[in-house]
């Protein structure tokens, strides 16, 4: 309840953006058409889609939510989107729980890793665009690869008879052509996540499920969909982007990228290195919970690496890479949960944490509401009021630039108002005027 408040407060006093306003509409083009036809009706997101994976790209699950949130509206997505984030933690927490007890410290320790370390927390998780693309692709993800890590550590198969073995296989496979649809970098890191769950199986003599195998099948299907939708390859002419690139360039964007997300990644490396060599050489030789750590933690690097085939690669594009790493983080740290001066040590890093927690979350909070507050005063307002008059062609002032990197206006707020012709268009399709131009003062 506590963390439901605070996340609830933060999504109730964040407001659209940048592509927010082009998927209240059926996406016909990248640009506005004379006639737009607004979203009111379930049924209108099929024909979007089909336009969407033609036009834009395959990540129809994650724009197929974002639709679907946007034609609910804003009060009923911040309820929705504040159950999401729990809902990612709980998934965190049972990836990393070993079969003891529950333990409230391991959940409350995963909750401020997600806090602290989740890049561009606004434009993941607050953003409705960036929720679908980030926190939503990514309890799909982690919901899919739940039963294989289940059964990594059950000895009994979690089905028992042919028929229910069918419709295991059945639903694991639609899920599969789902999760590998959802996000290239992390969809990628997951198949091979898969892949190691089930060399685990063969290593430690359990027998291979039929489901993990349609599992995986599915998993392929989704990200060949993804991958291969015609969007991708018409997408990049907006970028400037060329068809072929040498290995060296590919190499040198990496490690540019290496570098400038190192302050978001950095210490959670540094900080995994630490617990897995204080675990397994002083405290406790669990070879078989250190190799499924180690698998989550590659998936964590591999998640990175894929980003350097993609024509933009901004912070929040590590998502997945982060959240695979606090699962590796925690998964030692639910080993050693038992310990008992461990668990005191935990306990004190989970209080040191909620201290730094609050120093950042208040002063978060009052920046986002203070963009809240700028918009719907100097914008919602004022186009409101205008339009009732009947003046059709609307001034307002541009946004101010955002100081914390929890306001999801923080990285698009440039692009508010500012010189991107197709946002000043989309926003004046979005409240019914002819123009709308954005002015510093």
């Amino acid at each position: 309840m506590f963390w439901f408040l605070l996340i609830y407060l933060l999504n109730v006093y964040t407001y659209f953006t940048s592509d927010d306003f082009r998927y209240h509409f059926i996406y016909e083009s990248y640009l506005p058409l004379e006639e737009n036809t607004r979203i009111n009706e379930v049924s209108q997101i099929i024909p979007s889609m089909i336009n969407h994976y033609n036009m834009w790209g395959g990540r129809i699950p994650a724009h197929t939510l974002v639709q679907f949130f946007l034609m609910l509206g804003k009060p009923i997505f911040n309820f929705i989107n504040t159950l999401g984030y729990l809902s990612l933690g709980a998934l965190v927490y049972y990836h990393s729980k070993s079969k003891e007890n529950h333990s409230l410290l391991l959940f409350n320790l995963i909750l401020l890793l997600m806090w602290f370390f989740i890049p561009e927390f606004g434009s993941s998780i607050l953003w409705v665009s960036g929720s679908g693309n980030y926190l939503w692709n990514m309890i799909i993800i982690l919901l899919f690869l739940l039963p294989y890590r289940s059964y990594a550590f059950n000895n009994n198969n979690i089905v028992n008879s042919k028929v229910s073995s069918l419709i295991c296989s059945i639903l694991m496979l639609t899920m599969g052509v789902i999760a590998g649809c959802t996000n290239e970098n992390t969809a990628g890191a997951m198949i091979c996540l898969t892949i190691f769950f089930i060399i685990y199986y063969k290593w430690n003599k359990k027998m291979i499920t039929t489901w993990s195998i349609f599992g995986l099948i599915g998993a392929f299907i989704g990200f060949i969909l993804l991958i291969k939708a015609p969007g991708n390859y018409l997408r990049p002419q907006m970028y400037g982007a060329t068809e072929s690139v040498s290995l060296m360039v590919y190499i040198k964007v990496f490690i540019i990228f290496l570098m400038n997300c190192i302050d978001e990644i950095g210490f959670l490396i540094l900080f995994y290195g630490m617990l897995i060599v204080w675990k397994s050489y002083f405290l406790k030789k669990n070879y078989k919970i250190n190799i499924i750590s180690l698998c989550y933690a590659i998936a964590s690097a591999l998640a990175t690496g894929a980003m350097v085939l993609s024509p933009e690669r901004p912070l929040r594009t590590l998502f997945g890479t982060v959240i695979f790493m606090i699962i590796a983080i925690s998964y030692l740290y639910a080993d050693l949960v038992n310990i008992k001066h461990f668990r005191n040590r935990m306990l004190f890093l989970v209080i040191l944490g909620y201290g730094l927690f609050i120093s950042s979350y208040l002063p978060a909070l009052v920046d986002i509401k203070n963009t809240h507050e700028f918009i719907m005063n100097e914008h919602v307002a004022i186009i409101q009021k205008q339009r009732n008059l009947g003046n059709m062609n609307i001034k307002i002032k541009q946004i101010p630039t955002p100081e914390s990197t929890y306001n999801a206006f923080n990285g698009s707020a440039n692009l508010q108002l500012n010189s991107d012709a197709w946002f000043n268009q989309w926003l004046a399709e979005y409240f019914g005027v002819d123009t709308i131009e954005g002015v510093k003062e």
